[in-house]
């Protein structure tokens, strides 16, 4: 019994130490591109797209948020905004409550370098 317990508590003990960096990391970051809202905002869907880690849940390009969720099991879902702050000029940021979410990371870097590939 006592060794039941024993290995039960070295199981927790050993799931909470693999809590990752990129897990615990803010991504506050505020991206910005000299291109035009609606190519910006295709391009976002496309790269999340052909993102096989995310999966697309929603869109409204008129407030400029696109949705979309991890294919965990437990994945939450993470609001991406795009706002247009001149014609040919736009910034992308996560949500505040998306901003610790599981992984954002590597999704916004895929976002960056096909966005910058459009500039």
């Amino acid at each position: 019994m006592a060794n039941g317990l024993l290995l039960g508590l070295l199981f927790v003990v050993c799931g909470c130490a693999s809590f990752t960096a990129e897990e615990a990391e803010i991504h506050d970051e505020i991206f910005s591109y000299e291109i035009p809202f609606d190519k910006a905002f295709l391009r976002i869907v496309d790269t999340i797209n052909d993102t096989p880690d995310w999966t697309l849940d929603g869109t409204n390009q008129r407030d400029g948020l696109i949705i979309v969720r991890g294919n965990d099991f437990d994945s939450e879902q993470v609001t991406i905004i795009l706002k247009r702050i001149e014609k040919r000029h736009v910034t992308v940021e996560l949500a505040k409550e998306s901003q610790r979410s599981r992984n954002v990371g590597t999704l916004l870097k895929a976002i960056d370098t096909d966005l910058i590939n459009l500039t």
